[in-house]
């Protein structure tokens, strides 16, 4: 049995082809929830604030040069030592369970 087209495989994704893979990838996030005008999405459930920031961070599609990318927005107040830096970002897949959907994690391209 084939998988389908959009399912995300093991692996470390920085680049899609369209606006819509993206948002398919960020909807498989299950601690993402997308907002109610679509496209836009924060994390789900409790989500901790980081020291100066005041707000949970947005992720969004993004245009990069080398295709679609994900771009996270972040929000602290201004002057906040060791703020997070909005930008770019990849998506991490791992599976734990095969018999679970995989763990999807949001994380700097940095870390990679």
């Amino acid at each position: 049995m084939s998988k389908p087209q959009n399912q995300l495989q093991d692996g470390l994704y920085k680049v899609w082809e369209t606006k819509k893979a993206v948002i398919d990838a960020l909807r498989q996030a299950r601690h993402l929830s997308e907002s109610s005008k679509g496209g836009k999405f924060f994390p789900a459930g409790r989500y901790y604030l980081a020291h100066g920031e005041y707000e949970a961070p947005d992720y969004v599609p993004c245009r990069y040069k080398d295709g679609w990318g994900i771009k996270e927005i972040t929000y602290f107040y201004p002057g906040t030592f060791h703020a997070r830096v909005s930008g770019r970002r990849v998506m991490h897949v791992h599976t734990v369970d095969s018999d679970m959907p995989p763990e999807i994690d949001i994380i700097s391209e940095k870390a990679w």
